[in-house]
């Protein structure tokens, strides 16, 4: 080997040595904080939302902002979930008999820690230059209904987060400020080196980009071959969305019926990652960079639908059932399937439902299952046969059973 040779090879090397140090460095000070169990779950299940819709956008559109920022967003997770463990250090004490006790939270920490884990290796992979080809990014532009978009800080500078979501009818993910995340922000004002990341309707985000003078690319059409592929990775992250927020429900619920059907939904992921990987083989239009990217961000969706799928196995032993009654505060929410004898228009049972707090969550067609999310229910139809996962407050269970009767929803057996 050449002296040149040799030399870029050190270079590299040490390339990849700094970023797994910067993508893998852990907290090394915690302090306790005054927050319960409840409200350290809470704030879980929207931050590793989060994740989710920062991770992929990061990944498919290669943006290294993000990507190189990914560790900080990890110890703003861990902050919270090393609180959990603190709080079952304290239950459990040293006291032997007891420890058994904290195997719970300890498998939920877990579960969380390898979902971030699947994130981070699609950050290193963004910052190696091994991310799907703007091509590849353009197609799923144009066949999603939804766009997430940065926005630097000076073009708002002084506005709310409060303030975007208004005016322009879209969601504040995260802000990105001097290194440190501030996840599903709430009437923050957004300063000039801030960077917003927005989700909403495409319409939407393309009017708040012209309105601020952003520019956006125009997305293409993929070719015939290419666009189930597609359309089925964006199912895949709308599942990965619903299996978070189904989770830590079920975590509170502790409801053995639900955790079938959760076992169930996390089954059909699985076969949809397997069904989505043969298809990107054998995709002519497909090159093979391309075919191996996306290969490797359905395998993390993957990784972290089975992460998940820990937290949902949890309540079903009954041994820690009395356990997590005592440590997580009794969820006044009730997650449910129904049976649907004759069809009705998901956005028209959405809005009957929603005069009591109530939201449909997914559609069970057979053996297929689809996220419903404020984005495509427009489109969605349940017909008769068809179940429907609906999570509704305890509170107005009678006005809400009674409402779904009229639709021709029942409880399924």
């Amino acid at each position: 080997m050449s002296e040149t040779s040799s030399r870029t090879t050190d270079i590299a090397l040490e390339v990849e040595r700094e970023l797994h140090r910067v993508l893998h460095t852990k907290l090394r000070s915690l302090k306790y904080q005054p927050i319960s169990i409840a409200e350290a779950l809470r704030k879980l299940s929207t931050y590793l939302h989060t994740v989710i819709e920062i991770g992929t956008y990061m990944y498919i559109f290669s943006d290294t902002v993000v990507a190189k920022h990914i560790a900080n967003l990890e110890n703003t997770v861990d902050e919270v979930a090393h609180q959990l463990l603190i709080h079952m250090a304290v239950v459990v004490g040293h006291n032997v008999d007891e420890a058994w006790k904290a195997v719970p939270i300890y498998v939920y920490v877990l579960g969380v820690d390898k979902v971030m884990d699947s994130f981070k290796d699609l950050a290193m992979s963004v910052l190696r230059r091994c991310s799907p080809s703007p091509s590849v990014a353009s197609y799923l532009s144009y066949l999603s209904d939804v766009a997430v978009v940065p926005v630097p800080g000076s073009k708002v500078e002084g506005s709310t987060t409060d303030d975007l979501e208004e005016i322009f009818s879209v969601e504040v993910l995260a802000m990105l400020r001097r290194g440190s995340w501030i996840v599903n922000p709430h009437k923050e004002r957004i300063e000039r080196d801030d960077i917003v990341y927005v989700k909403g309707f495409k319409e939407n985000v393309a009017e708040m980009c012209r309105n601020l003078g952003i520019a956006l690319p125009n997305p293409a059409p993929p070719a015939k071959d290419l666009e189930p592929v597609l359309q089925h990775i964006d199912s895949m992250i709308d599942m990965l969305a619903l299996l978070n927020d189904l989770a830590h429900y079920q975590l509170k619920a502790q409801d053995p019926q639900l955790s079938e059907e959760l076992l169930e939904l996390e089954e059909f992921f699985d076969n949809l990652r397997n069904n989505v990987s043969r298809m990107i083989v054998s995709c002519p239009s497909l090159g093979v960079d391309d075919k191996v990217a996306l290969l490797r961000l359905v395998t993390r969706l993957e990784d972290a639908s089975d992460a998940l799928t820990y937290i949902v196995t949890i309540p079903a032993q009954d041994e820690y059932r009395d356990v997590l009654s005592n440590l997580i505060e009794t969820t006044d929410e009730k997650a449910a399937v129904f049976l649907c004898r004759k069809s009705v228009d998901i956005e028209k049972l959405y809005r009957a439902l929603d005069d009591w707090g109530a939201t449909p969550l997914a559609i069970r067609k057979g053996s297929e299952w689809i996220a419903i999310t404020p984005y495509n229910m427009a489109k969605l139809r349940a017909s008769s046969g068809d179940r429907v996962l609906i999570l509704y407050p305890l509170s107005s269970e009678e006005e809400v059973l009674s409402t779904l009767r009229l639709l021709g929803l029942e409880r399924a057996s």
